[in-house]
C-alpha cells in the first residue's frame, strides 16, 4: 500500500472517529435555553456553596447583554451593587420571583 492511499485511510478513520465521539457526547444533551435582555436568572455557583443548606445559586442578576456562544452579560441586583459578571446558559436559571 502506497504512502498517499496509507494517509487516505488515516484521514477518514480519524473522521469516522470524530464523527462517532462527537453523536456519543451530545446524544444526551439539550440545547441550552436562551435568554433575553432584562430577564432576571439566577446563576449556579457550587464550587462557591457555604454548607449543605447553601442553595449553590447567587443573583439575581439582570440580563444586560447577549454574547456570543450562549453567554450573556449580568449586572447584580443587590448586595455589590453594579457588579457585572458574564455566565454560559448551561448554568443560569430563570427567576420566577422570590424564594421561600
Amino acid at each position: 500500500m502506497s504512502k498517499s492511499l496509507q494517509r487516505q485511510r488515516a484521514s477518514e478513520l480519524l473522521e469516522m472517529n470524530r464523527e462517532r465521539q462527537g453523536a456519543y457526547v451530545n446524544k444526551n444533551r439539550k440545547p441550552a435555553r436562551l435568554f433575553k435582555l432584562n430577564d432576571m436568572v439566577f446563576v449556579t455557583k457550587c464550587s462557591q456553596m457555604s454548607g449543605k443548606l447553601d442553595s449553590g445559586m447567587r443573583g439575581p442578576y439582570h440580563v444586560n447583554k447577549v454574547l456570543p456562544h450562549g453567554c450573556y452579560e449580568l449586572q447584580l441586583l443587590s448586595g455589590s451593587y453594579g457588579k457585572i459578571t458574564q455566565a454560559a446558559a448551561e448554568h443560569m436559571v430563570i427567576w420566577r420571583g422570590e424564594w421561600t
